[in-house]
């Protein structure tokens, strides 16, 4: 509540810290299915499928203020969940500053992937990979880019969106934390439904306010807001 009324937005997940035993999995919806947090992350998927502000969306945009708050965990679980569902899924690791939806996914680097694609040196088909979890594909960010904004051209964007609808139902995308880069605020505006992801008593809350208006000033309204990392028992 507390968050809500700091922010004006709504908490529309409550994700709990992983317990010693799932620590070592960060793909907790395809290990631990059972599990709080796997449970968190299929409330989540609600939320957005029901969204007031766009019950049709397919493209999903997962952000933060700062850097290590878990917007990768958050966004490939939320991808997970999708593909459990049944949707034909493609994540997307947009963060090209700092890349970590390959390591989740494969636990090494892995191109081409975005980059290439967007410089065309790489077509889509061929830089999507397979992954173990049925019905989900992954776009690496790919090669180090040396000017992401750049690359982040408005053509580009909806030329990797526009594939990507074209083939798979669900789209989600991973990229660069707010505050750090203006990356994540050429992408925005292409997208359907955007959530901003916090670190629980970790982000500072000015730092959630700045983020926020931020994306409005590209006439972006956050779905609402992902609670990271909250402790479990009565406290959280």
């Amino acid at each position: 509540d507390q968050v809500e009324h700091l922010t004006g937005f709504n908490v529309i997940a409550a994700i709990p810290k992983l317990s010693l035993s799932t620590r070592a999995s960060v793909l907790v919806t395809n290990e631990e299915r059972s599990g709080i947090v796997a449970e968190a992350f299929r409330s989540l998927r609600a939320s957005l499928t029901l969204h007031q502000s766009n019950e049709n969306a397919r493209t999903f945009l997962f952000t933060s203020s700062m850097p290590s708050e878990g917007k990768t965990f958050c966004s490939s679980n939320y991808a997970v969940t999708l593909a459990q569902q049944g949707f034909n899924t493609l994540f997307i690791d947009a963060d090209l500053r700092k890349p970590g939806g390959s390591i989740v996914f494969f636990g090494e680097n892995r191109k081409p992937g975005l980059s290439e694609v967007m410089i065309k040196t790489c077509t889509m088909k061929s830089a999507i990979m397979s992954t173990h979890i049925d019905n989900l594909h992954i776009l690496t960010a790919g090669g180090r880019a040396p000017n992401p904004s750049e690359l982040l051209t408005h053509d580009n964007i909806q030329r990797v969106l526009d594939e990507a609808l074209a083939r798979y139902d669900r789209v989600v995308i991973d990229s660069a934390p707010l505050l750090a880069v203006s990356d994540t605020l050429l992408l925005a505006p292409h997208i359907d439904l955007c959530t901003l992801v916090v670190r629980a008593f970790t982000t500072p809350r000015k730092m959630v306010q700045r983020a926020i208006k931020s994306l409005e000033e590209t006439k972006t309204d956050p779905a609402g807001l992902i609670l990271n990392f909250l402790p479990s028992g009565r406290g959280g």
